[in-house]
């Protein structure tokens, strides 16, 4: 504390109250090294400390791409429906491809099901998926839990969540 002698006496006061700060506010009183300057305090910030009532992520939302024809999307919607009982922070929404055929053009599902989830704005997955409970469980789930995952890459899919969603607001 050789340091503090020579801060002025209302310094040394500010300084002993940051030092005071619960860790929970995510920063402490340091001098190395990546500290950034606040005024006349030095202190870190640390990524890891979370605030008390953090922002609450985006839901998931999980669209299921099907046809009312096919029999597996027949089977596979009692499936869905029973996911959307077990994941209820999720949003869920089936879609019949010829009926909302615009609504997907220009992408040609041909697969069956076929699966969109998003966390918020950006599409995490797109693509066909073997109709067991546990792959959709298990894929929901993974967006739920890693929110920061990256979004995808292509341009289509996320114009189609898009229009998905201006299609179906809520």
């Amino acid at each position: 504390m050789a340091r503090m002698s020579a801060l002025s006496g209302s310094v040394r006061n500010q300084l002993a109250l940051w030092k005071r700060l619960p860790e929970s506010a995510g920063f402490g009183v340091s001098s190395g090294v990546g500290c950034r300057i606040l005024g006349a305090l030095i202190f870190t910030i640390n990524p890891s400390m979370k605030p008390e009532n953090p922002t609450p992520p985006s839901p998931v939302l999980v669209v299921c791409l099907c046809a009312q024809w096919c029999g597996v999307c027949g089977e596979y919607r009692e499936r869905f429906a029973q996911a959307q009982d077990k994941f209820s922070q999720a949003r869920f929404l089936w879609i019949d491809v010829e009926d909302e055929a615009d609504l997907l053009h220009p992408i040609d599902v041909e697969n069956f099901p076929t699966l969109l989830l998003a966390v918020g704005d950006e599409p995490r997955f797109f693509g066909p998926v073997t109709p067991q409970a546990s792959t959709l469980e298990r894929l929901i789930r993974s967006q739920a839990e890693n929110t920061d995952a990256p979004a995808l890459g292509c341009r289509e899919v996320a114009d189609l969540l898009g229009r998905i969603r201006a299609a179906h607001p809520g």
